[in-house]
């Protein structure tokens, strides 16, 4: 047998104290060793007894510990080496630092590396020379970090992680993740051999539950009292919106920040601080509680002529906003918005956001037409598991989706039924990294142009349309609401002529939401409140200006049965069809008076740059105003005032 002590010449001694001081200092003060736990691991008996089998195997002992981060991994083989030694032997257990290894350079760390395994075993033969019970014991947590430390590309640091574990030195216990695993370790056939695995599982909610008792008696010098319901909420919560983590880890992190508060504080450890730890720390609101009337009345103010909309989203908030069902996998709700361009879908989606949130914009928006390819399905999931890990209560928006690829409807599956999404990214060191985010704290809302034709159809023929004024154009009632269940199936079927809606998709939302055609007591009210939201901006200025419009008036005479002013009307009725659902509603009036309107405002201010007041009207000659006039010959002027 090789005596590997007299080998390694240059330590000149036999102390086991000063050859370990020497030995580490050569490989740059890469060695700590572990100590006993505190407490023991719960709930691993089995995994200790496949430890120990695996550590017994006469020629190769060396097992890679595979789990989640927060497992428990490192208590697991700390726990190990005090089972040895209330068994009688001596285990000297020893974890290994590759960032202290590399700080002098790769060219240093590849010696190490080499010199590192006989090193050890002449340490070990040391020890035992004055007790036979010793035995080494080699700890490399992250292993992977290995294989990647010599940059990507470069298989040397597998091939001196081979060249370590090919002959039996010393036991060595490895442990790094399944994704970590997969990606660095798995694809190197020759390295993954020299492993015996231990799956390492998340402990059970019971089992944590435990730990964390545990935890409470060691690390409790306080002695504070927690409840068990305490406790109970936080496993759930980290379960249902920390999934990328893993038991016992993730509680104990949130146990620890409480017990810091409660000394710092001197508060109640209750559900409270529970809840205040998830919103400060990682952005998770678990007693989310939205004013249902303040939600409400916010979505009526700023969504008109939508009535059967309005009655549909206000179950919704109804639902979300006693968020009696803490419990789901699923996000807080799932709307699908329904109907043709310009009719108020994004806009419901904004006064719902204003209504939760005020005047912070907490909606993610995603243009789904960027996501028409195959191959954007994993910039998508990227995209989407990036903003929602940083913003974990957004509002989130798919707008068009019947724009997406197939995948992408595929990988939304997943996120509207168990409120998750997983990506990978590239990480620093050239390898991927997998990502796992929960969306159960958000509310998810897609848009679709579909079934636009149906809506078009319902609009012109509908009973309820005959009879909307400007008076009653949010009002909903049992007629429009029987409307509504006569054409349900038809909308169904309209949207799954879409191919990539399938009834498996369309079910996945827990609301479905009709917005009709606009009809045109709404495009007046839409067109006079931009208008005036545009003269208020102008009259701010501190110029002085003064622009008006002329005051609202009966059309009655002129059989349209309105009052209102003569620039709404002129651009409901002269510029648009409003029979016609499909000419862009809300949005063709707003870019109407973006790009036309207040251009003409403003060139009016230009030529006249000696006036202040300034009137804003027809010519007169527009269809609406008289039947002998022709459409087209209607035009807006702008008259300087004195």
């Amino acid at each position: 047998m090789t005596n590997y002590a007299d080998k390694m010449m240059e330590n000149n001694t036999n102390d086991p104290q000063e050859y370990f001081e020497n030995m580490n200092r050569s490989l740059g003060d890469s060695l700590t060793e572990l100590y006993e736990p505190e407490h023991k691991v719960k709930g691993r008996d089995k995994e200790l007894h496949q430890l120990d089998i695996q550590m017994a195997r006469p020629l190769t002992p060396i097992c890679l510990a595979i789990g989640l981060a927060g497992a428990g991994k490192t208590a697991l083989v700390e726990t190990w080496k005090k089972l040895q030694e209330e068994r009688g032997k001596k285990v000297v257990l020893l974890s290994l630092s590759l960032g202290a290894m590399s700080s002098d350079g790769t060219t240093m760390l590849q010696k190490r590396m080499e010199e590192l395994m006989p090193k050890l075993k002449a340490y070990e033969e040391i020890l035992k020379k004055q007790d036979s019970r010793y035995e080494v014991v080699l700890f490399i947590d992250e292993v992977h970090m290995v294989v990647s430390i010599f940059g990507k590309g470069s298989k040397l640091g597998g091939d001196l992680l081979k060249t370590s574990l090919a002959r039996s030195y010393v036991k060595v216990i490895a442990a790094t993740t399944r994704t970590e695993y997969d990606t660095y370790i798995a694809n190197d056939e020759p390295l993954a051999r020299r492993f015996k695995n231990l799956a390492i599982n998340e402990v059970s909610p019971t089992v944590t539950k435990e730990i964390l008792y545990s935890w409470l008696e060691t690390y409790n010098p306080e002695n504070i009292n927690v409840e068990e319901y305490v406790l109970d909420k936080i496993i759930k919560s980290n379960e249902l919106y920390r999934p990328q983590f893993a038991e016992p880890a993730k509680s104990i992190d949130i146990l620890e920040s409480a017990a810091a508060i409660y000394k710092v504080e001197n508060r109640k450890l209750d559900i409270a601080m529970v809840n205040q730890i998830f919103k400060e720390q990682y952005n998770v609101t678990l007693d989310f509680k939205a004013n249902y009337k303040h939600v409400f009345n916010t979505v009526a103010k700023r969504v008109i002529g939508q009535p059967m909309a309005l009655y549909t989203v206000d179950r919704a908030i109804k639902k979300f906003s006693f968020n009696i069902d803490t419990s789901s996998d699923r996000p807080k709700a799932t709307m699908l918005f329904v109907g043709s361009s310009g009719v108020g879908k994004t806009e419901m989606a904004k006064a719902i956001n204003e209504g939760i949130y005020g005047e912070v914009n907490n909606i993610v928006r995603y243009d789904m037409s960027e996501y028409s390819s195959a191959e954007s399905e994993s910039s998508f999931r990227q995209k989407l598991g990036s903003d929602i890990r940083h913003n974990s209560s957004a509002i989130v928006l798919f707008d068009e989706l019947e724009k997406s690829h197939k995948y992408i409807i595929q990988v939304l599956l997943s996120v509207l039924d168990e409120g998750i999404v997983t990506y990978t990214e590239i990480g620093a060191d050239g390898y991927a990294i997998s990502h796992r985010i929960s969306l159960r704290n958000t509310i998810i809302i897609g848009t679709s142009n579909a079934a636009a034709d149906l809506f078009k159809d319902a609009h012109r023929y509908s009973r309820h349309r005959k009879s909307i004024t400007q008076e009653n154009m949010n009002e909903f009632s049992d007629a429009l609401k029987q409307e509504y269940q006569d054409m349900e199936d038809d909308i169904y079927t309209a949207l799954k002529k879409e191919k990539n809606f399938t009834p498996e998709f369309l079910g996945r939302f827990s609301n479905i939401i009709p917005f009709y055609a606009l009809h045109e007591s709404t495009l007046l009210e839409i067109a006079k409140m931009h208008i005036m939201k545009l003269i208020k901006l102008l009259n701010s200025q501190p110029e002085g200006y003064k622009v008006e419009i002329k005051k609202p008036v009966s059309w009655a005479e002129y059989e349209y049965d309105y009052v209102a002013s003569d620039i709404p009307m002129f651009i409901v009725f002269e510029l648009s069809n409003s029979n016609d659902s499909n000419f862009g509603g809300a949005r063709a009036i707003t870019r109407y008076i973006e790009n036309t309107l207040y251009p003409d405002i403003l060139e009016a201010i230009l030529e006249n740059p000696d006036k202040r007041r300034f009137l804003v009207s027809t010519n007169g000659k527009a269809g609406f105003q008289n039947k002998s006039y022709g459409k087209g010959l209607g035009d807006i002027i702008v008259t300087p005032a004195s």
